[in-house]
Parts: structure tokens; sequence; C-alpha cells
């Protein structure tokens, strides 16, 4: 029984990071990084791990025109030891989601599925109102996980409260580095693809755009991105 429950936990814990709700889909794009903010400056290196290419995507027919950022870990399974990359991918794989990047807690880059390829990571949503992205910001947008954390009540869905007390506060929210390697991401993929418009209406959370997520979460900080203009 414990193994079953920790099955049925793992699948419903991904699938709500892979897909609250805001009061208003139009933001005020965040003030540029501080001095104090980590900046690559170079394209980032990125290691290859890709998903069944057929089994996990489709061919993309729409303009790319957003990026959604999610979190990910294991730690409905295994909260001491939330952030094994290996975990991450083979959630993923078991449960028939995927995304495009998973950045690990080092801020290394991973890539599961082509960019020009649709990846199953948005879910059900919407977006300012515009039907073409209703249910289908899948086939508009590039997904990125991180490997972190939310609060305890971002996470309470999936875990009981003795079992997130059992997280280290450094597993919790995300890294400097996880910070430097996404912005260099961000700015790379905008670079391939101009069609998105490097604003915090194009660069968006999945809690923003699906009701009933809770990732990235209120502690991921939009201002530590260093893409703003």
């Amino acid at each position: 029984m414990k193994l079953y429950r920790l099955l049925y936990l793992s699948i419903a814990f991904l699938f709500a990071s892979c897909h609250v709700k805001t009061e208003s889909s139009t933001f005020t794009t965040p003030s540029p990084a501080t001095s104090t903010s980590t900046s690559i400056n170079i394209k980032p290196s990125i290691t290859e791990k890709w998903l069944p290419i057929s089994d996990f995507s489709e061919e993309r027919t729409e303009t790319i025109t957003h990026i959604v950022i999610h979190f990910i870990s294991n730690a409905v399974a295994n909260p001491q030891n939330p952030h094994d990359i290996e975990d991450a991918y083979n959630i993923l794989k078991n449960t028939g989601v995927s995304t495009h990047f998973i950045i690990d807690r080092e801020g290394e880059i991973f890539q599961l599925i082509p960019t020009d390829r649709v990846a199953w990571h948005a879910g059900k949503g919407k977006w300012n109102e515009s039907k073409a992205y209703s249910n289908r910001m899948n086939h508009y947008s590039i997904g990125i996980e991180l490997l972190g954390i939310g609060t305890k009540e971002e996470m309470s869905l999936y875990l009981h409260e003795s079992d997130y007390n059992l997280i280290a506060e450094k597993d919790k929210g995300f890294t400097v580095v996880q910070y430097a390697a996404l912005s260099e991401l961000i700015k790379s993929l905008v670079a391939e693809y101009p069609t998105i418009p490097l604003d915090r209406n194009h660069i968006i959370g999945h809690d923003e755009y699906s009701a009933s997520k809770t990732d990235p979460g209120s502690l991921f900080d939009w201002n530590r991105l260093d893409i703003w203009k």
C-alpha cells in the first residue's frame, strides 16, 4: 500500500507541476536585475537527455510566442533527496508528460525535446482571453522545468506537512546558478525565436496560465532573471 501511495502521489505531483491563477494576465515588466545578479553572458551549454521523441512530442504547426516556467522534483517519494535529475527524467517518462528543458540545482541545462516540436507541459488553461491559447499553450510555447520546491501551502496538494518538513531549506525555492542559467537560456531562445517578445506577457509561469497549478510559485523571483530590457 505504501508503494502504491507513493506512485499515486508522484503521478499527481508531476501533473500538478507540469500544468493559482492571477487576477490579471497583464504584468509590469520587472526591474532589471541588480549588480548582484549572476550573468553568464555566453550561449549556455546544453546536455542532451532526450525523451523518446515520437512518444512524448508532436509536430509543431504554430508560431512560438511564449516560454512557460515550471518546477519539478521528487519530493513526494524522496523528500530528503528531491532533486536528482534521473528521478525527474523518469517521472516525466513514466507519466507521459514532457518538457523541452530541465535546469538542475547546479545550473546544468538538459534538453529533452527539440524546440521545433510540441512538448506536453502546459495542460489546460487560458491566456489573455485568447481562444488560440485556450487549452493549447503547448502548441505556442517552450517549456522549462526547474528542479525546485514551492512553499508548504503550494505543495499541500501533494505532500503532508510532516513530509514537507523533511525537506531541507536549501532544497526549497531556486538557486543563484539556476536563475543565471535560466536567464541565458531564455535569451538564447528569444534570439533563435524572435517571435517570443521578451516581456512578462510572454515569459510566464505555469501558475499564471493554469488555475489549478502552483509552479513555479511564490518562491520564484522574476526580478532575478537577467533578461528584462
